[in-house]
């Protein structure tokens, strides 16, 4: 079985990725999947919200020297709930590389003072992201509107 190692954001790296990606990937000694993983507009708007949150950013995910996935936190907890969003470079879809995400994130998450429980959102027709949060515990809620994805399934996952 092939294996990821993770690298754990802090805000220096999220400043330098939302300027310019490859710089910091060379700097590592880093590729980027062919596919790409670290759309430079998701950057550039989430830096924002980043450096108000900065225990709260996420992880990459590599295989070897190159970034296939990554996954973080949209904002600081709310009632001692996180809600995470995580994606995988399409050609290392369907190896478990989102389910060790998201296990990684999760375990990250329950391990700080005040967290009760994790939130994560799918659409109605993401069976893929279903199973990933299914596989770490979560459980589905309900259906809500999200204010930027639209109609979602809630799933969570508490201490």
């Amino acid at each position: 079985m092939t294996t990821e190692t993770y690298y754990q954001l802090q805000i220096e790296d999220l400043r330098q990725l939302a300027v310019a990606t490859e710089p910091f990937l060379e700097a590592k000694g880093w590729s980027v999947a062919p596919e790409g993983i670290l759309p430079p507009e998701f950057l550039t708007t989430f830096l924002p919200r980043a450096e108000a949150m900065p225990i709260w950013l996420g992880f990459l995910a590599l295989r070897g020297l190159v970034v296939i996935g990554s996954g973080g936190y949209r904002s600081n907890p709310t009632d001692g709930i996180v809600e995470i969003g995580y994606g995988v470079a399409p050609s290392f879809q369907n190896q478990g590389v989102a389910t060790r995400l998201t296990e990684r994130m999760v375990e990250y998450a329950l391990s700080q003072a005040g967290v009760i429980g994790v939130r994560a959102h799918t659409l109605s027709d993401g069976i893929a992201s279903q199973t990933v949060l299914k596989r770490n515990n979560f459980e589905f809620v309900g259906v809500v509107e999200d204010p930027e994805d639209g109609t979602v399934n809630r799933y969570e996952r508490l201490k």
